[in-house]
């Protein structure tokens, strides 16, 4: 398969909404195109991925693959891809809200479960992480500098507990 992965151009805007949206996945007011790689297989776009930095950590969310191309390694291409533009930069870690039946693939990517009141100060920056609606879902985290013990309640690198 000859997957390109790259940065979202502010045109494709219109593609990251139809992959959700085809999918069922709940709708949001934006999809900021400088935060989400898009996959394309030739001139079909496949899959995104959405990455919001701030201060020292990274949330990852919107990662979606359409059903057609499911189960053929786009969402771990998309994964690491999201993970390489991390690991060069001074980001400490990535959150991610996951439903149950997805985190054996998060945990292929070195992250752990954490419980939510372990995060840093600096993790409640995005909506998603203190939306009533997600509460059901598990956050997980991947250190990029160090292992992450979830029981300790000081969190994450770089936080003082």
């Amino acid at each position: 398969m000859n997957l390109q992965i790259r940065p979202a151009s502010v045109d494709e805007e219109r593609h990251l909404h139809r992959i959700h949206q085809e999918l069922k996945r709940p709708a949001r007011d934006t999809y900021p195109p400088e935060e989400f790689l898009i996959a394309w297989l030739e001139d079909e776009a496949v899959g995104c991925a959405g990455t919001a930095v701030h201060q020292d950590g990274a949330y990852f969310y919107g990662l979606a693959v359409r059903k057609a191309w499911q189960r053929q390694g786009v969402g771990s291409q998309l994964m690491q891809a999201r993970i390489d533009l991390l690991a060069g930069t001074k980001m400490n870690y990535a959150i991610a809200l996951v439903m149950f039946w997805n985190s054996r693939f998060f945990r292929k990517f070195d992250f752990a479960p954490v419980k939510r009141n372990a995060l840093p100060q600096s993790a409640g920056f995005h909506a998603d992480l203190t939306n009533p609606l997600l509460r059901r879902s598990a956050v997980m985290v991947r250190s990029f500098r160090q292992a992450i013990d979830p029981t300790v309640a000081s969190g994450l690198p770089g936080e003082q507990g």
